[in-house]
């Protein structure tokens, strides 16, 4: 069981890589609420990465100008351009390494649920209790409450909602 938080945050973020490949990879119509919602997430998932490789750096530049027009229209080539963009980033990510910065560690409690969807039932119970261990039950049922609102936004109605978490190296 994987509790290590460095990789945690890399499962995790290679999940959502993926569920948004998927999504953009389908025919499936993206109304203007999940385009924005998505390039929010994508923004908040480069925010958890160390930039320090130049790669990587220029990958999380690439995404960043495709984002910002795919946002305001749903044109089909500025789809492909994120859908790109999101393919070189899970390419550069899936060497396993230590491309998590410390904001992703810091926020692990806050971000728990993100964090253990796609785990099983067993390792999301352990994870949850170790990294939220005085959560109230009243606050742990909200902030899920919140990620399945956030996750069904994002991927709601689409084959992207079940992507399991990808083991480092995966």
């Amino acid at each position: 069981m994987d509790t290590d938080a460095d990789r945690l945050v890399q499962r995790a973020v290679r999940r959502d890589l993926t569920r948004t490949r998927l999504l953009l990879s389908t025919t499936t119509f993206i109304d203007r609420a999940r385009r924005r919602a998505l390039v929010q997430h994508l923004s908040w998932l480069v925010e958890l990465l160390r930039t320090d490789d130049p790669l990587l750096c220029c990958a999380v530049g690439e995404l960043a100008a495709a984002d910002s027009a795919f946002r305001e229209c749903g044109d089909p080539a500025e789809r492909r351009r994120v859908l790109a963009a999101v393919v070189r980033m899970q390419a550069l990510l899936a060497r396993s390494g230590d491309w998590v910065g410390p904001a992703a560690i810091a926020g692990a409690t806050r971000d728990v649920y993100w964090l253990v969807d796609g785990l099983d039932a067993r390792a999301c119970e352990h994870v949850t209790r170790v990294l939220a261990p005085r959560t109230t039950p009243v606050i742990r049922r909200q902030r899920a409450d919140v990620y399945r609102y956030r996750k069904t936004l994002l991927w709601g109605g689409t084959p992207a909602y079940a992507v399991r978490a990808q083991r480092v190296g995966a």
